[in-house]
C-alpha cells in the first residue's frame, strides 16, 4: 500500500511538473506507471488484481480519450490517466476520476478568471483572445493527491 501511494505521488507530481514546463507528458513516465500498477496488483491479488488494475486503467483512460478525440487535451493526459487508473485499480480509480475532474474544473475556473482579469486590466487586447490552455497534468496530480488524502486508495 505504501509503495502504491509513493508511486502515485511521484508519478503524478513529476507529470504535473513536466506538463507545466514542457506542455507534454512523456511516455517514459506514463508507460512505467501503467506497468507498475498492473504488476503491483497482480503480485498482491493475482488475477483479481489484474482485472481490477486493467479496469482501473480503462476507467481513467476512456473518458479522457473521448476528450482527446474531440481535441480538448493531449494524448499524454490520456496515457497518464491509464497509468494512474492502473495504480489506483477499480473501484478506487472511479473515485480518483471524480477528484481529478473536480480539480480540473476548479483549475479551469481559475484560468478563465485570470484570463478575464488580464483582459480587463488591459494586458491582453480583444484581438489576442485565443484558446485557453490548461496543463491538465496539474489537475491529475491535484486530484490524485486529494484522493490519497481522503483515504480512497
Amino acid at each position: 500500500m505504501r509503495l502504491k501511494i509513493a508511486l502515485l505521488l511521484v508519478i503524478a507530481l513529476a507529470a504535473a511538473w513536466w506538463d507545466l514546463r514542457q506542455r507534454r507528458i512523456p511516455n517514459w513516465l506514463t508507460l512505467p506507471a501503467f506497468i507498475a500498477g498492473i504488476g503491483l496488483h497482480v503480485t498482491a491479488e493475482g488475477t483479481a488484481g489484474l482485472s481490477a488494475s486493467v479496469l482501473g486503467a480503462a476507467v481513467g483512460a476512456i473518458p479522457f480519450a473521448v476528450v482527446y478525440w474531440l481535441g480538448g487535451m493531449g494524448a499524454g493526459d490520456v496515457k497518464l490517466m491509464a497509468g494512474v487508473g492502473a495504480l489506483f485499480a477499480f473501484p478506487a480509480a472511479v473515485q480518483a476520476l471524480f477528484c481529478i475532474a473536480l480539480a480540473g474544473g476548479v483549475l479551469a475556473l481559475v484560468r478563465i478568471s485570470m484570463h478575464l482579469y488580464q483582459q480587463r486590466a488591459g494586458t491582453k487586447t480583444a484581438g489576442s483572445v485565443r484558446r485557453l490552455e490548461l496543463p491538465y497534468g496539474i489537475a491529475i496530480a491535484l486530484g490524485t493527491c486529494f484522493t490519497i488524502f481522503l483515504g480512497m486508495v
